[in-house]
């Protein structure tokens, strides 16, 4: 199969959109456990969630990208913008 450049950005864009859902998603799981701005409780979660409900690797570089915007996401939620 060849891949064109169309095909390639279609692909990248389903993957990104799909890393967003997961850090949406862990992000809201974090702040409904933690209930306040602690960065490393919050961040602890959102990787437990990711590794419990996705099944990432926990030394993987998937987690963490997703973590981090998975972070910056719960402190919007929290209010506090991306400084957890």
């Amino acid at each position: 199969m060849k891949f064109t450049r169309h095909n390639l950005r279609r692909i990248i864009k389903e993957i990104s959109e799909g890393f967003q859902e997961q850090a949406h998603a862990a992000a809201q799981h974090a702040v409904k456990v933690v209930g306040y701005p602690q960065g490393g409780l919050i961040e602890l979660e959102i990787h437990e969630y990711l590794i419990r409900e996705y099944g990432m690797d926990p030394e993987g570089d998937e987690i963490w990208t997703v973590a981090d915007h998975a972070l910056t996401i719960a402190g919007q939620l929290l209010g506090v913008g991306d400084v957890l």
